[in-house]
């Protein structure tokens, strides 16, 4: 009969003090979970995922934790580790549209394409416009060549937030490569729009310029973009070059060639010959003197003899 009394205490105190320790433990955890984002602002990597980690041991199902954990992991390129957090992240939220798209970034990095593309409408189900979700999957569909569907996610993006001119160039890329050259030139035109010092997108637009035949624009482009980072001298550059120079001597030699028709009783007016013809009639004038000074002095030399 006193076993009874005894067991009741001991559950008792279980009970009361399991929920103590609990409580103590989250708190501790959310104080971990603060230094690993302090040290992620610092980009101290390995002690953010430290901390993470110290979060972990106090509270295993700690979901935004891991996922922090994967994003130091992908930073440091540990893709595996972070694919794992970020797997765990999703066993115990499986509707984190942030989970699956961070999910989704790694399986890109490591070139798992068709993965990462599901992992992205994943994302996309729980979340349909947001700006990180779209853009990244427009990234995914470019690099399988599904530049219909990056099109369509880059588009996307860009109507939940247009300030990205690096997401208006990946649009312009994707364009030009589906040959939609003017709609690309606008893209382009959209990302120097908001940052006019990227030599890549002058270079791209540069590229598109030459593709619509627009040269003289085109060597500008070209010619920015080499301002900017000198080491940067693109083939299409001397390409562009070279079809000025070709054009500018067809026209130029078409000039000179040019004789002008003159219908039966018109006068033919009077026109000053280009300055290659003047260059050889001064030359041939030049050597007829020349040889009629050297006639004469040999002349007057004989007369003396």
């Amino acid at each position: 009969m006193k076993i009874i009394p005894i067991l009741s205490i001991v559950i008792v105190l279980v009970l009361v003090c399991i929920p103590a320790t609990s409580g103590s433990g989250m708190d501790e955890a959310i104080v971990w979970f603060n230094k690993g984002n302090a040290l992620m602002e610092k980009e101290d990597y390995s002690g953010a995922v430290h901390a993470y980690d110290s979060a972990l041991d106090l509270d295993p199902f700690y979901a935004a934790a891991l996922r922090n954990r994967g994003d130091a992991q992908t930073v440091m390129q540990k893709y595996i580790d972070a694919l794992e957090s970020y797997d765990r992240s999703l066993a115990i939220d499986k509707t984190s549209a942030e989970g699956w798209a961070k999910r989704g970034r790694v399986l890109f990095m490591m070139q798992e394409y068709e993965k990462a593309l599901e992992s992205y409408n994943k994302a996309q189900s729980y979340k349909p416009q947001i700006f990180s979700i779209l853009d990244g999957k427009g990234d995914v569909a470019a690099a399988m060549g599904e530049f219909e569907i990056s099109q369509s996610s880059y588009t996307g993006a860009l109507q939940a937030d247009d300030k990205s001119y690096e997401t208006w160039n990946k649009l312009g890329e994707v364009l030009e490569k589906q040959q939609k050259n003017e709609e690309a030139l606008d893209a382009f035109n959209a990302a120097l729009a908001r940052n006019n010092e990227s030599a890549k997108v002058w270079n791209n637009r540069g590229s598109v310029l030459y593709q619509l035949g627009r040269l003289d624009e085109a060597l500008t482009s070209f010619e920015k973009a080499i301002s900017l980072d000198t080491s940067y001298i693109p083939k299409q550059y001397q390409d562009t070059l070279s079809e000025i120079q070709s054009e500018s001597s067809a026209e130029k030699g078409n000039a000179d060639l040019f004789i002008p028709m003159v219908m039966p009783g018109e006068e033919i007016p009077f026109t000053l010959p280009s300055p290659i013809f003047l260059l050889n009639y001064a030359v041939i004038v030049a050597g007829v003197i020349s040889i009629f000074i050297v006639t004469l002095l040999r002349i007057v030399s004989r007369k003396k003899n």
